[in-house]
């Protein structure tokens, strides 16, 4: 994979890993020079082992960054089932890098934007954030043609965050595929659909407004995956009504590309991702490189 290896002479080098009985919690250190006492705590998206994970990452190590790559499920040592993960993870991890000399930055994509958000709501040692195609609320953990599991997707301290169920799966896959169809939904379309058709428990909404640092939403004007461009425009409305102090930022790209501002992908990664991410490569650059300028701005506090 396209990942520094750990005898890399540039800036940002390979430090330590971090494991789940030792540390309580997984994860991959790289520091480097760029903005020295500043870190990104970086996660990836649904379906994202380590491998994955590092290479959506990838850019920023390689501009010099210090990063500590953190598994939040799929990872090894981890649950496989993506429903109560604990935001525990990320709070532990923020609090060692506090611990040792950083401000914390927070970075995930997709479904890692979400565990992003809620961890910046609820974990105070976080006090930056960006949020590449997220969503607002927490769901209820589910598989493709497979029963809802009953439980929230996220725990903390040691219980169940408040979630909404996906109503359209509640009387099973088969009838929701065909109402799916009725409405004219085809395949590609069926997650957003999902989630468009959905009635949210309000007790199960990210209190964005809690984060304790800036935020910077970045995604698609028109996601193919999910409806992260209106629970951005949300997000974004309910920070100005709440008097949010700190700064608040709306990046929407005029693109359906659902993962805009993650590194490049290879391979069977750049296969698996293809499903969902129909990329525009100049405009995939350009979002990363907005990313990049977004973290100086904020590490230098000039946003």
């Amino acid at each position: 994979m396209n990942r520094i290896s750990r005898d890399d002479k540039r800036t940002t080098k390979y430090t330590r890993s971090f494991s789940l009985e030792k540390d309580g919690f997984v994860g991959e250190l790289y520091t480097g020079a760029r903005c020295p006492g500043k870190a990104i705590l970086y996660v990836g998206g649904a379906g994202c082992k380590k491998n994955m994970t590092i290479m959506m990452g990838q850019f920023l190590v390689d501009a010099g960054f210090t990063v500590l790559f953190l598994g939040f499920y799929l990872w090894d040592t981890l649950p496989k089932e993506m429903w109560s993960i604990p935001v525990d993870y990320s709070k532990r991890a923020a609090v060692w890098l506090k611990e040792n000399g950083f401000d914390v930055c927070m970075i995930g994509t997709s479904t890692g934007a979400g565990y992003t958000l809620l961890s910046a709501s609820l974990v105070p040692q976080i006090s930056g954030v960006v949020a590449l195609s997220g969503f607002d609320y927490v769901m209820e953990g589910c598989r493709f043609f497979r029963k809802p599991s009953g439980h929230s997707v996220y725990t903390f301290q040691g219980k169940e965050v408040p979630f909404s169920h996906f109503d359209i799966i509640q009387d099973g896959w088969v009838k929701a595929f065909r109402n799916a169809k009725k409405d004219g939904i085809s395949m590609a379309g069926f997650m957003r659909y999902g989630y468009e058709h959905t009635r949210y428990n309000p007790e199960s909404r990210i209190r964005v407004e809690d984060i304790c640092g800036d935020i910077l939403f970045l995604g698609p004007t028109d996601d193919s995956a999910w409806p992260s461009d209106t629970a951005a425009k949300r997000m974004m409305d309910l920070l100005k009504k709440a008097g949010f102090r700190h700064h608040a930022e709306l990046k929407l790209y005029d693109s359906t590309a659902h993962g805009l501002g993650v590194g490049e992908l290879t391979g069977i990664y750049k296969l698996l991702a293809g499903f969902l991410v129909k990329e525009d490569r100049k405009l995939a650059e350009e979002a990363r490189q907005y990313v990049i300028s977004w973290l100086d701005r904020w590490a230098k506090g000039n946003l």
